[in-house]
């Protein structure tokens, strides 16, 4: 939870992030997370490397709601 990742932001603490799929399987079994949030740029499909081990609940695109000027 948000509130676990704000407590850890600290030099030395044991760390919640991730960014491929065995480390992020390992850090949800570490955690006992039954999510996880994969990030990747704007605008792109999710990478076919997560597909092995996860699957998508939701989608959500920052780009789609930023206020364009």
């Amino acid at each position: 939870d948000w509130y676990s990742v704000f407590e850890l932001n600290f030099e030395g603490a044991p760390s919640v992030w991730a960014n491929n799929p065995n480390e992020v399987y390992l850090q949800c079994k570490t955690w006992k997370a039954k999510y996880a949030l994969i990030y990747q740029n704007t605008g792109t499909k999710l990478k076919e490397i997560w597909a092995k081990d996860f699957y998508v609940v939701s989608e959500y695109d920052w780009n789609d709601y930023l206020k364009k000027y």
